[in-house]
């Protein structure tokens, strides 16, 4: 099997792991250079992780900066995360817990990024419509990765356990950032879905 090349110590192991079980679960496709941020991984990790997999997935160009991560192969995810079809354990991927990590993740990068007025919009009353240059605000000020987590923190939240880790970071968000998830939620065009976000992570 292809992926098992990438498997040479524990920490290749994990790493691997935690790199492609993303990839098979994620909501959105991502740049490798986003996906590091989403995952707190350090510049260039992901690129060296998925050298041997490029038979398996595509992996855009150093260059490309805006390519996304694209698997191959339909029908990898489902057999990553199915206990019956892939009965190699340091293979398969636990969809709940590979889901905990993401939840986590997008909501420790909410609490550390988002804050009033991001886009540093004036008067903060403007509509949407009225902000001429609003993509490249959004562009400048909320990076892809923050979007990303911005969009589907509940999804993940909602596949995923609810740890003790998690509770604490959902009230830190509660308390500080709900306003600013809203707002940056607008500016993306997704308000229409943020009932249904704070819906599935009641």
């Amino acid at each position: 099997l292809q992926v098992m090349k990438a498997f040479t110590t524990p920490g290749d192991t994990a790493r691997v792991k935690m790199v492609v079980g993303s990839i098979v679960l994620l909501k959105d496709r991502l740049s490798p250079q986003n996906l590091e941020y989403l995952l707190g991984l350090k510049r260039g990790v992901v690129r060296r992780t998925l050298r041997p997999l490029h038979s398996i997935l595509v992996v855009p160009d150093a260059d490309q900066v805006n390519g996304v991560i694209r698997i191959i192969h339909p029908s990898f995810p489902d057999f990553l995360v199915n206990e019956f079809k892939c009965t190699r354990a340091e293979i398969l991927v636990n969809p709940k817990l590979q889901h905990t990590i993401l939840a986590e993740r997008c909501l420790q990068i909410m609490n550390g990024n988002l804050g009033r007025n991001l886009c540093k919009i004036a008067p903060t009353c403007a509509a949407n419509i009225d902000v001429e240059d609003l993509p490249s605000r959004l562009a400048r000020s909320v990076p892809v990765h923050v979007q990303y987590a911005c969009r589907h923190w509940s999804r993940h939240l909602c596949e995923g356990h609810i740890t003790q880790d998690i509770i604490t970071l959902i009230s830190e968000f509660t308390h500080n950032h709900l306003l600013h998830w809203l707002e940056v939620s607008s500016l993306m065009g997704d308000i229409d879905c943020a009932a249904d976000e704070l819906e599935n992570a009641r």
